[in-house]
């Protein structure tokens, strides 16, 4: 015969607040800090809106790891919608309460046993910049920095992060942050309105493709230079354009590869069935001002047998 485990004396204790509500939300200030993951859990799987709202304006820890806790399905939206609503409250705080350390809501999908290590509810030291820079390179410094990775096509965002972007926009005192973005052809222009919100300190990791036009590199330039933090960049499929004149050509690639000047943190490069750049990665990296760690090229058409670059980054793999 098998015994079910007798529940642990915090188990018992959560079980109890849960139950009482006002008693649970009265007594934040007084319970530990180390009961706040478990509680919060429970809280939003048994959908306890009061108390998850309360939680959320004391969290006192830097990093609230939402996207690791709930996979995304309604019920995600829901709590995520509680959420957002509770730190409207924070914001709108002149002081905030004592007790809240919150910096980073962080949306990215992680395995839910993260949550059963401390160290996801440390802001990431990526988000730690004193300062968020966006396109127009004003600086601000947010109260909240909402974090998610984004991955941006010719078509409208999914619904949840959609909401997530629009609920950000619309309220000082936030930043949006996307440590890996992945941008598809004429995306950029598409989704200028994400772009133009986003914390581009942030993105560590770019990964762009099928950029086939002229006018898509065009509009990713821009953004790429103020990427100061990036440390990985993925080119891939940037065909010929057949219809534009060499001195066409050469203006839009001196353009894009001039960026590459700002980016002194790029750790990686990866290029991949990029022809536009047939004959001109000399140009792209004489621009780069630190030894890379790993270089990809692949299928770029450089008719040189021994390409001059090669020998500055003779030792990247």
């Amino acid at each position: 015969m098998s015994f079910k485990s007798p529940l642990t004396l915090q188990e018992l204790v959560e079980n109890s607040l849960l139950r009482k509500k006002t008693v649970a939300i009265s007594n934040l200030d007084n319970i530990p800090s180390f009961f706040f993951p478990s509680l919060f859990r429970n809280a939003c799987r048994k959908e306890k809106i009061s108390i998850v709202k309360a939680m959320v304006q004391v969290w006192p820890f830097s990093c609230l790891p939402l996207g690791a806790m709930i996979k995304r399905n309604d019920s995600y939206r829901r709590i995520l919608e509680i959420i957002l609503f509770g730190l409207d409250s924070v914001l709108c705080q002149k002081v905030p309460h004592r007790r809240c350390r919150l910096q980073v809501l962080d949306l990215r999908i992680m395995p839910l046993r993260m949550w059963d290590e401390w160290s996801v509810f440390k802001a990431p030291d990526w988000s730690k910049n004193q300062a968020a820079v966006g396109h127009s390179e004003t600086e601000v410094k947010p109260h909240v920095k909402v974090a998610i990775d984004l991955v941006l096509k010719n078509r409208p965002l999914k619904s949840l992060e959609s909401f997530v972007v629009e609920w950000v926009a619309q309220r000082e005192g936030l930043c949006l942050c996307c440590k890996k973005l992945e941008i598809w052809s004429l995306a950029t222009y598409y989704h200028k309105n994400v772009l133009k919100i986003m914390d581009l300190n942030s993105i560590q990791h770019l990964d762009l493709y099928n950029m086939n036009d002229l006018t898509c590199l065009l509009n990713i330039s821009p953004y790429l230079g103020h990427m100061r933090y990036l440390q990985s960049l993925l080119l891939s499929n940037l065909s010929r354009w057949a219809c534009h004149t060499p001195v066409e050509k050469q203006q839009v690639v001196t353009q894009f590869t001039s960026q590459f000047v700002k980016l002194k943190h790029l750790k990686s490069l990866i290029l991949e069935n990029v022809f536009f750049l047939e004959d001109h990665l000399d140009q792209l990296f004489w621009c780069l001002k630190t030894p890379l760690e790993t270089l990809s090229v692949t299928d770029c058409s450089q008719t040189q047998t021994r390409p001059t670059w090669l020998n500055s980054h003779a030792q990247a793999s």
